[in-house]
């Protein structure tokens, strides 16, 4: 099983999966199926223990490799893995990512020279140069240099008062304006991200992915499905050190709707639902055929493309039909509360007990843009121009003037969405409560089709699927 081999072999399984995608017409339909020769399993993931050409981890003797040994292949190149453009010798080929930094190969990524006024003070790549040494007190001009206690630290030097225009925070002096640890006001780190006008500016935590469409969190690592069949994944990365990004699961069937729960990542495929522990090999949950939306709660609840609705208990069992409409499409906007559901069929949104009943039409945003979400008793949900929330009263209106709203994210207190649009006009926006009386506000601009969102307590994260990329926005004040 090649993800088990991942763990132990490394960049060898990498290149051993993209030798099997190299294989003949015939080996790349049984890739797709699972069935190959040789194959041993039943999904994507797992499938095939190597033998005969077309099976999941190799092929019969004498086949060539796809590029050579100090190289790994990008799309449809071959590109050399000492190239921090393309992620040295990560499996991913995204660039780099080094804070305050030029990269290098080591040959993972690594620091290869510090931006001006910036230090290395702990040999990680993961969070580059983290010291500003303009001004920070326990490294004033050079790592190890302290101030006294009496000191501050202004443009490298341990002074005792700051200059005009400069405030002190923490024993550094700081321009609130530009200082991207201190940004608008002492201990406003923006993690990565640029500080403008005292405003932290999203920073890039992986580029180079093929359709990246749907997040989810841990309190230190951020997991996110991408890619298309055969050559789905899921991934994560540290959030502490976002250098460089893990790959937990690979070879999927078009992967979405992840969710996270008690240390087990859920997600749907073209052919049903998958789960696995965290650092644990992939299992095949429920069969169904092209699922759309996934919520894993006290069961797993999913809609299909056909209109039907499914939950199933998280321990294993037959799963149950909640709802079935088979002439109206697919299934969308899944949102489960303490005793109703709510999902949305070819524009109407319905409410009913999810453990089963009646499914009541109670609003309709035609047309829909798929987007759902339950906050409290009231359902968000939108058309391409306009959000709109429902509750035990009437239909009304949350944001006005909205650009095809995709996706929603709820941190306990503030609303989340991104405007996917088109090109580079897509946006994140943020809705403060009172819900239906308070005005959104644009938190980041210029975005290439963002279609999935996550928020934790320090930040907001979400995807483009336009240039392949996964930001960070600290919240700030």
């Amino acid at each position: 099983m090649c993800l088990g081999m991942w763990k132990r072999t490394g960049l060898f399984c990498a290149l051993l999966v993209q030798f099997a995608f190299a294989c003949s017409a015939r080996g790349l339909d049984d890739l797709s199926s699972g069935n190959g020769p040789g194959a041993s399993g039943s999904g994507a993931v797992d499938a095939g223990s190597g033998g005969a050409a077309g099976s999941h981890t190799g092929g019969t003797g004498g086949e060539a490799w796809p590029c050579g040994p100090t190289q790994k292949q990008c799309a449809s190149e071959c590109v050399n893995v000492d190239d921090p453009t393309t992620g040295c010798s990560d499996t991913s080929c995204g660039a780099c990512i080094v804070p305050n930094a030029v990269a290098a190969c080591a040959p993972a990524c690594a620091v290869g020279s510090c931006s001006t006024g910036y230090a290395d003070c702990d040999g990680s790549a993961g969070n580059g140069c983290e010291i500003n040494v303009n001004t920070d007190p326990n490294n004033c001009g050079g790592c190890g240099t302290a101030c006294a206690a009496n000191q501050v630290c202004s443009d490298g030097k341990c002074v005792t008062s700051c200059s005009s225009g400069h405030t002190t925070c923490g024993g550094s002096c700081v321009d609130l304006s530009n200082d991207s640890q201190h940004c608008g006001a002492c201990g406003v780190d923006c993690l990565g991200g640029a500080c403008s006008d005292g405003k932290c500016a999203p920073a890039v935590l992986a580029t180079g992915l093929q359709n990246p469409n749907s997040l989810a969190l841990t309190s230190s690592r951020l997991y996110w499905t991408s890619g298309v069949a055969p050559a789905g994944q899921v991934r994560s990365l540290d959030l502490a050190n976002p250098s460089s990004s893990k790959v937990e699961a690979l070879q999927l069937e078009k992967p979405g709707g992840l969710n996270l729960l008690n240390g087990e990542l859920f997600w749907f495929e073209s052919q049903g639902l998958r789960r696995m522990l965290l650092g644990g090999d992939v299992e095949d949950s429920v069969f169904a055929a092209d699922p759309t939306t996934l919520v894993v709660e006290d069961y797993i609840y999913f809609g299909t493309a056909a209109g039907r609705l499914f939950r199933a208990p998280l321990g294993g069992g037959t799963k149950q039909i909640l709802y079935e409409d088979l002439v109206h499409g697919p299934i969308q906007g899944l949102s489960v509360g303490a005793t109703n559901l709510y999902f949305i069929q070819a524009g109407t949104i319905y409410r009913m007990p999810k453990t089963g009943g009646t499914a009541a039409g109670v609003a309709g945003a035609q047309p829909s843009t798929g987007a759902g979400l339950l906050v409290g008793s009231d359902y968000f949900f939108a058309n391409p121009t306009i959000v709109y929330m429902i509750g035990t009263g009437n239909q009304k209106t949350a944001a006005a003037a909205q650009s095809l709203p995709w996706a929603f994210a709820y941190d306990g207190k503030d609303l989340y969405w991104v405007n996917k649009n088109d090109e580079t006009k897509g946006s994140v926006v943020r809705l403060r409560p009172p819900f239906g009386q308070s005005s959104p506000e644009v938190i980041a601009t210029g975005q290439a089709e963002p279609i999935a969102i996550a928020v934790d307590g320090t930040a907001v994260y979400w995807a483009n699927s336009g240039t392949g990329e996964i930001l960070r926005l600290v919240k700030g004040n």
